[in-house]
């Protein structure tokens, strides 16, 4: 197995130095299992993925040149998501087979990495639809019976908290600014990343010095940071026309997802967007101004009597 620990990796010389950058890869879960028979129902949050769902997660991994010595997973605390990240993040490693439970990776990592761990839990990745209920009614009209939970998201959402004074139901400014906030930890560390990668050149050039995160989420929580960018910087119509371009206006299918890139450019630090065969660049001030809208909707809803 691929050590997963940078210092035993041999020394790689290039001729040009590689610009340090943070890869970030966000992604709905994959193929969840089907309840067996006569089976007690799981609680949601222990729900993992189906012998379908692990190789596809797998193949779509090996899309994305994982590698796992500078790489960390992110769950959002249902056990689906992670189990998709970390067979993202194992992809090329012939050890993680198909029959491995996620306990069994997670012990296969243990073997390599004495220290600290490769599997974060962040409720920044996850959903709650329960947070009042004409939120919860009219979200699950949206997704299971419209099937256009995204248009609603984008619409009405916002509006339904308020109403409802509905202090944690993930509307569409929250969801987009919690995934922000996350984008937000990688642009602070972005310049600790660099000064390492220049202090010693040739330990992270083999990964030309990239510091890589796999965050596995569920439909619509990424998606609506996805949108919240494309509103600011292409404007409404880009929002529509990418949902528009979904086989599901729900959101993403399995461990689909884009890409944020986080690097420097003439002494500024930049984001790229990558969804498909698209990018879109922008800016911290973007970061932060999602931000800054969740934390003002949730700052209204709280001076109104919450």
């Amino acid at each position: 197995m691929t050590s997963f620990n940078p210092e035993k990796r041999g020394e790689f010389h290039e001729q040009e130095p590689v610009p340090s950058s943070i890869r970030i890869e966000f992604f709905r879960h994959d193929d969840k299992e089907k309840p067996l028979p006569d089976a007690p129902k799981k609680p949601d949050e222990l729900v993992r993925i189906s012998e379908a769902g692990r190789q596809h997660a797998t193949d779509a991994g090996k899309t994305k040149s994982p590698n796992p010595e500078v790489g960390v997973v992110y769950g959002s605390g249902r056990e689906r998501t992670t189990e998709t990240a970390l067979r993202q993040m194992l992809a090329n490693e012939e050890e993680i087979t198909p029959d491995m439970t996620l306990e069994d990776m997670k012990a296969k990592i243990g073997e390599e990495v004495k220290v600290g761990r490769k599997d974060i839990s962040s409720s920044l990745l996850n959903f709650n639809f329960d947070g009042s209920k004409g939120f919860h009614d009219a979200a699950f009209d949206h997704f299971l019976k419209s099937k256009d939970l995204l248009r609603w998201y984008v619409t009405e959402s916002d509006n339904v908290v308020r109403a409802e004074k509905d202090s944690t139901s993930t509307s569409y400014s929250r969801l987009a600014g919690n995934v922000a906030e996350l984008v937000d930890k990688y642009m602070k560390i972005y310049p600790r990343w660099k000064q390492i990668t220049e202090s010693d050149p040739d330990k992270y050039a083999s990964y030309h010095n990239e510091l890589q995160r796999f965050m596995g989420t569920h439909q619509s929580v990424s998606e609506a940071f996805l949108m919240k960018v494309l509103e600011k910087t292409k404007g409404a119509e880009a929002v529509t026309s990418f949902i528009d371009s979904l086989k599901d206006k729900n959101g993403f299918g399995s461990s689909e997802g884009f890409t944020v890139q986080i690097l420097e450019s003439e002494g500024e630090q930049q984001l790229i967007v990558k969804f498909r065969d698209e990018e879109w660049q922008t800016s911290p001030a973007v970061i932060d101004e999602i931000i800054d809208e969740r934390d003002k909707l949730n700052e209204s809803i709280s001076a109104n009597g919450e």
